[in-house]
């Protein structure tokens, strides 16, 4: 799983980081490491059974205050990307759920 998960995260990175450096994107000079940049997180991730809906929510709100522990954002919603917009129906959200209601 391992190196299936690295084949599919290493290309998204490498694409990202290319056209953030062609712009000369502000983002870039947040994610620095070493005498490169680090797109993602550290640590492989790993799979989880979520058992029951408070956990799920538990995982969404989880995910919703990354970018604000990453200083991306103020708060989840003011993250364009961020599903946090589409919960909360400010009528800007750039990703929509369909198949979970908040």
């Amino acid at each position: 799983m391992r190196r299936f998960v690295h084949t599919l995260k290493r290309p998204v990175a490498e694409g990202v980081l290319r056209r953030w450096k062609k712009l000369q994107a502000p983002i870039l000079l947040q994610i620095e490491h070493g005498k490169g940049h680090r797109f993602w997180q550290t640590g492989g991730g790993y799979a989880r059974k979520v058992s029951g809906r408070d956990e799920l929510h538990q995982k969404i709100q989880y995910i919703h205050n990354n970018p604000v522990k990453r200083g991306l954002a103020a708060t989840a919603i003011d993250y364009p990307w961020s599903s946090a917009r589409w919960y909360e129906k400010t009528g800007d959200a750039k990703l929509e759920c369909h198949s979970l209601s908040p």
